[in-house]
C-alpha cells in the first residue's frame, strides 16, 4: 500500500475479528474513564 500498489498487500483479503470486550457494547464508553485514570496517576506519581 505504501508504494502505491494495494493488490500488494498479502494481508487485502484477511477480516480481522473483533475481540469481545466485557462490559461493553462496541462503542468504546469506558476509554475516557480510562484516560482520565491514566491522567491522575502520571499527574501523581
Amino acid at each position: 500500500m505504501m508504494d502505491g500498489r494495494p493488490e500488494a498487500n498479502p494481508w487485502r483479503g484477511l477480516g480481522f475479528p473483533k475481540v469481545p470486550v466485557p462490559f461493553s457494547n462496541g462503542t468504546g464508553w469506558f476509554l475516557p474513564f480510562a484516560g482520565a485514570h491514566y491522567k491522575a496517576k502520571d499527574r501523581f506519581s
